[in-house]
């Protein structure tokens, strides 16, 4: 192990993920510099190579056992080699039958969020576009260690390498957010229609912001300058508040659409109650209270989300109209996180 490599470390922003390598010639070099840089330098502990008989499989049985081994881990990030059977060497290929191809597109339908690095000696710009387009999260271009004719080429890979990982964990929090919108989908699915215009608007318009928020989350950056796209998704996922509310209440939002006597007041969390709202002060009820007692009508119990809900009030309200930049709010993936949970929460009430 050279001076150099055993200078090369990883940041792991207080994060410990559970890093995948795949490729059917890892016992030639590159496998030796991952485990240096992630395992004994950056304190990584979770890094593991898929170990199996690459030349004796077919491409179906490595693409199962690499899906199989991802989801016994729970792997955050997978290194993926470009070629892994010996049919993906042919010329007349079509890239979409390229094994890791196959295997990057079962690991984005399983989790899209699942970081993905493309390890190849390719260039091509094309095969590059291909993958992208696919869900590849970046690249690394690679020449083997130990016959490399440029000198610099090598150092120049491990290089790309730690900024390309360094990023990839950063973005890991894109697995959890996968998993919360993937269970809200999943319980749109299972409330019934009814024939209902304005049910299938309203489940419609829900999916449409979750992805646009996901889409919003994937160019985001997990660094605390970089909150652009994280306020972007926030108020996607916060329009999703409004929409539940605005199916819920009467066009002045003062009343149940379903009954007009019924009128939505205040939460008052010491009296677990909710009361008449005071109308010198507001004269209609606010986004957090018509979300908070529709919660209520739906059963739920509003103490549990009350304080969620006023952060998540005062965040969108502060990236949108803000009293002065001191007060403008940046969020960041975790807020991203615990209002995707909050709809949740309130979207399992609705039958």
């Amino acid at each position: 192990k050279s001076k150099e490599l055993s200078s090369i470390k990883i940041e792991k922003n207080n994060k410990n993920p559970k890093i995948l390598y795949i490729d059917d010639e890892a016992e030639k070099g590159w496998n030796e510099v991952f485990a240096t840089i992630l395992f004994d330098n950056s304190d990584l502990k979770e890094y593991a190579y898929l170990d199996i008989e690459y030349k004796t499989l077919s491409k179906e049985e490595i693409v199962k056992s690499s899906i199989q081994r991802i989801k016994e881990d729970n792997t955050d990030i997978v290194i993926l080699d470009f070629r892994l059977h010996s049919s993906d060497f042919s010329k007349n290929i079509p890239i979409q039958e390229v094994t890791s191809v196959q295997i990057l597109k079962a690991i984005k339908e399983y989790n899209a969020g699942i970081q993905v690095i493309i390890f190849s000696a390719t260039n091509k710009i094309w095969n590059l576009q291909a993958l992208e387009s696919l869900g590849a999260d970046s690249f690394i271009i690679k020449e083997a260690p130990e016959n490399s004719v440029n000198p610099n080429f090598t150092n120049d890979t491990i290089e790309n390498f730690r900024k390309v990982i360094g990023k990839s964990i950063r973005m890991t929090f894109l697995k959890d957010v996968y998993n919360n919108i993937s269970k809200i989908k999943e319980k749109l699915k299972s409330i019934s229609n009814n024939n209902n215009l304005e049910i299938v608007k309203l489940k419609a318009e829900i999916e449409v912001q979750l992805d646009i928020a996901f889409e919003c989350l994937k160019k985001a950056d997990d660094r605390e300058k970089d909150y652009s796209y994280f306020n972007l998704s926030y108020i996607s996922l916060y329009k999703i508040i409004e929409h539940i509310n605005d199916f819920y209440t009467d066009e002045k939002g003062t009343a149940l659409k379903n009954d007009n006597t019924v009128l939505i007041g205040s939460y008052n969390q010491k009296n677990d109650s909710f009361e008449p709202l005071d109308k010198t002060k507001n004269k209609y009820p606010s986004t957090k209270d018509k979300i908070l007692f529709i919660y209520h009508i739906l059963k739920g119990n509003p103490n549990k989300i009350v304080a969620n809900i006023g952060s998540i009030c005062n965040n969108r309200n502060n990236i949108i109209h803000p009293k002065s930049t001191k007060d403008f709010k940046q969020t960041t993936a975790q807020e991203n996180i615990i209002l995707l949970n909050i709809i949740h929460t309130v979207i399992k009430e609705i039958s």
